[in-house]
């Protein structure tokens, strides 16, 4: 089986035009997860932020935002044990 990508001098693949594409173009952005309702969020799909403990949070809503804004503490303890 021939190796059709394309090899540097020394005869070592060069991964940046190897088909066209960076071995880094595969990797999935990182998702942030509502953690009042669990939803995933893409970058740029968030509706709404709040701090809390010099960590930022990000919300899909208003009312998500709200709800962790009045009681952080037990959106937190149960997005720590895995309930959402």
């Amino acid at each position: 089986m021939r190796f059709r990508g394309r090899r540097s001098p020394l005869g070592k693949v060069d991964w940046k035009t190897y088909n066209g594409m960076h071995k880094d173009a595969y990797r999935r952005p990182r998702m942030n997860r509502d953690p009042v309702c669990g939803m995933e969020l893409k970058p740029g799909q968030e509706e709404a932020e709040a701090q809390h403990a010099g960590q930022t949070y990000h919300f899909c809503s208003r009312e998500c935002r709200d709800l962790f804004v009045n009681n952080p503490q037990e959106y937190l303890k149960a997005a720590a044990e895995g309930r959402q």
